[in-house]
């Protein structure tokens, strides 16, 4: 009976012995004669420092993992797995992770806004503004943002440089060539290019016609946005000219000398005059060495002498009345025609060819229209 109490014993024995020996083989503690390591502090350092420091420290490296980090810059060591300062067995694993620099945020969406709005939205969400560059659009106004680079809503790191590209408004406009063209030409012109006519100036010129465009600013082919003024210079023909003197000339002369000057002859009014010879210029207006530009008319008095004798008015008259009156009154009978009239009874003077009470040289002709009386209707027979 004593027996089977021994063996009871002593299974109890290694029950105990294998429980003790199941319990030290879970524990990671490593048994107190193991040669032991502290795990250097590598945080901040390059990848190859860390790595560097970990192998001196007799421990091995485990595996290299990033994460992203405000405070530590891309590249360098956040921490260890174990921790700095830690103990572990000689050529135990460490593993590293590295700062893959700040995190990515979205880049804000600034599209449609002003330049300063969209700037301080960039700064806002941790950003710098980047470059400014225009960009012609017909649908965003100038001024306020088109896009910016990279697109709004992309993730990038923060700090990252955002560009803007900010609209000048609807794309530039080649301006056209107006010049030689008339105002009212260059005007449409001007209007049909999307463009605006601005000041309108003159300028004589010997080269370009009365009227018609010299010059323009901008000059043609200037690239300009919509809406631009355009200014034109128009011409007022050659440089004003210097009226000849005239008086004391004969009219036919005086005629000449005018056109000839670039300006033209204008009413000539007969004038009884005791001291200038008849058919002489007893005055002009304007008067000599007047500036005047081209064309300018210049009328002329013109001396009838003392003979001078005033037109008589004949219209109304029969032309057997009219006859004697123009030869009673210093004239000279002139071209006498017959025209139909419905109105003015036949053998009446319906017209005469000198203005009643002019003034004019004696045995001047006077023309003057007879009426037919109303046309006749021939039958046919």
């Amino acid at each position: 009976m004593g027996e089977p109490g021994f063996f009871k014993q002593l299974g109890l024995v290694l029950l105990i012995a294998a429980l003790t020996a199941c319990s030290s083989s879970s524990d990671n503690t490593p048994p107190p004669d193991q040669p032991q390591s502290t795990v250097p502090d590598v945080s901040g350092q390059s990848q190859s420092d860390a790595e560097q420091a970990i192998s001196s420290a007799t421990l091995l490296v485990g595996t290299i993992t990033s994460e992203a980090s405000d405070s530590v810059p891309a590249g360098s060591v956040i921490r260890t797995q174990p921790a700095a300062g830690i103990s572990v067995a000689q050529n135990s694993s460490v593993n590293i992770i590295l700062s893959s620099g700040p995190a990515n945020v979205p880049v804000p969406t600034t599209a449609g806004g002003s330049q300063a709005d969209a700037e301080a939205a960039i700064v806002a969400a941790g950003f710098v503004v980047g470059s400014v560059d225009t960009e012609a659009s017909d649908s965003v106004p100038a001024g306020q943002v088109i896009r910016t680079v990279p697109a709004a809503g992309t993730e990038v790191a923060r700090g990252a440089s955002i560009d803007l590209v900010v609209s000048s408004g609807p794309a530039n406009i080649m301006v056209p060539d107006v010049t030689n063209l008339t105002q009212m030409a260059a005007e449409t012109a001007i209007g049909n290019a999307g463009l605006v006519t601005g000041l309108i100036s003159t300028s004589p010129s010997d080269l370009v016609p009365v009227g018609n465009i010299i010059s323009q600013n901008p000059v043609s082919g200037t690239m300009v946005s919509a809406g631009t003024t355009v200014n034109l210079t128009v011409s007022l023909g050659p440089a004003n000219i210097s009226v000849p003197n005239v008086v004391g000339l004969a009219q036919a002369q005086a005629e000449m000398d005018i056109t000839g000057a670039g300006l033209v002859v204008g009413s000539v009014t007969l004038q009884a005059d005791v001291n200038v010879a008849p058919g002489n210029v007893i005055s002009q207006s304007p008067d000599a060495m007047t500036l005047a530009a081209a064309a300018t008319p210049v009328d002329l008095v013109v001396s009838a002498g003392p003979d001078a004798v005033p037109v008589p008015d004949i219209v109304g008259l029969t032309e057997t009345e009219a006859n004697p009156v123009v030869v009673n009154a210093g004239l000279a009978i002139g071209n006498v025609t017959v025209e139909f009239s419905t109105t003015i009874d036949r053998g009446d003077v319906i017209s005469q060819s000198l203005q009643p009470g002019a003034l004019v040289l004696p045995d001047t002709p006077l023309d003057f229209v007879v009426s037919a009386g109303p046309p006749v209707n021939v039958p046919n027979v």
